[in-house]
């Protein structure tokens, strides 16, 4: 939701005689049983499971610290130990990314601070920018939040890689076709966004 509406208009740009009909689903079995051209997932998805869909590498992720421009100016987060006192959010549907990123800061883990747990990580993020506490979030996933101001990565040095994003494409698509050209513009994307400018580094404290 926050890496690709966001670029959907370049596509329609170049190709405005296709039209992109977005549906989010909970499983992939149901979106693989038809009327679906491409499904993105996130994690892997094994091609022996689905001998009749092809895999597709899109975008690989990492994970950070993210907060609120204003949460910052009032408790600012310098040094990792410096997240004592601020209350932790999470997402059921990304459990570990905390234990996850204290292990690569060197931090204990906090027995008593203060936790809040949403259902969905896009839940946990307003929360975040909301200033209602501190996250753990992908990027360059979250690359238009920070650009604009709405988070921050105070210490974007400390990252945690995941398995990131591929495309699920049936085998019958002809790599002439529409599929096959959207799925590589996905993936041109995401080649463009890794590689331009680092975004957390410059906006990781605000001015």
């Amino acid at each position: 939701m926050r890496w690709l509406i966001p670029r959907l208009g370049r596509y329609h740009a170049d190709h405005p005689h296709v039209e992109v009909t977005i549906t989010t689903v909970s499983c992939v079995v149901e979106e693989l049983r038809g009327g679906v051209d491409v499904s993105i997932r996130r994690g892997v998805v094994r091609e022996d499971v689905w001998p009749a869909h092809r895999i597709v590498p899109v975008l690989e992720d990492v994970d950070t610290l993210i907060m609120s421009p204003a949460l910052f100016a009032r408790q600012p987060i310098l040094k990792p130990a410096d997240i004592a006192g601020h209350t932790l959010l999470s997402s059921e549907t990304r459990a570990g990314d905390w234990a996850n990123w204290l292990d690569a800061a060197g931090l204990q883990h906090p027995a008593g601070a203060p936790r809040q747990t949403f259902d969905r990580f896009h839940v946990t993020r307003q929360a975040v920018e909301d200033g209602l506490g501190i996250g753990i979030g992908p990027l360059p996933m979250l690359d238009i939040d920070i650009s604009n101001g709405r988070l921050m990565t105070p210490l974007p040095d400390i990252q945690v890689p995941r398995t990131g994003y591929v495309a699920v494409v049936p085998r019958h698509a002809e790599t002439a076709s529409l599929v096959a050209g959207f799925v590589d513009w996905l993936a041109e994307e995401a080649r463009i966004a890794i590689a331009k400018p680092d975004l957390q580094a410059c906006n990781s404290v605000p001015p």
